[in-house]
């Protein structure tokens, strides 16, 4: 009985973090990848941005706000999770990265009229989640994995994001 006590308080005190994903990102900005930074939701210092979704459709909106007013939606098309061990071994041993269509949605306003125009402060940009709406066509690429995807790298408006999951 005091084992399943103990194991029951357990779950109830880390139920909560496990709804998170962090992540960490990088920036292609003339032809040139940033380092990798990571986003802490738990802390504004180090970032406050939470990726939330599926792995063919997902949004980042900052902590402490609704979804609903997220910075960037991803959508992946035609996305299917490969099974194949063997086709697995092979891309990982090659390094081929899987290549899907897509689009990216994001909103501006005023000044901020183009994702070029806040991709040097991305993520960390002002609320545009009333502004305007952009959808443009993007190529995702994602890396090789064993297990299930973990770094999508974005390309859209000539621009770059690359985005790795946390465990």
């Amino acid at each position: 009985m005091k084992k399943f006590l103990l194991t029951l308080v357990l779950l109830l005190c880390f139920i909560p973090t496990w709804g998170q994903t962090y992540f960490s990102f990088c920036k292609l900005i003339n032809g040139y990848w940033g380092q990798w930074e990571k986003s802490n939701p738990y802390t504004y210092i180090n970032g406050g941005y939470i990726l939330q979704g599926t792995y063919d459709e997902f949004i980042i909106y900052e902590h402490g706000k609704h979804p609903s007013q997220y910075i960037m939606k991803v959508k992946l098309f035609a996305m299917r999770i490969e099974e194949d061990k063997k086709i697995k071994k092979k891309r990982i041993k090659s390094g081929e990265w899987y290549q899907y269509t897509g689009s990216v949605e994001y909103y501006t306003e005023g000044e901020f009229e183009r994702f070029n125009n806040i991709m040097q402060a991305w993520p960390y940009t002002p609320d545009t989640s009333n502004g305007k709406p952009h959808t443009v066509a993007a190529t995702i690429k994602i890396q090789p994995y064993k297990k299930k995807p973990e770094v999508y790298n974005i390309f859209f408006e000539n621009l770059g994001i690359g985005i790795q999951l946390g465990q």
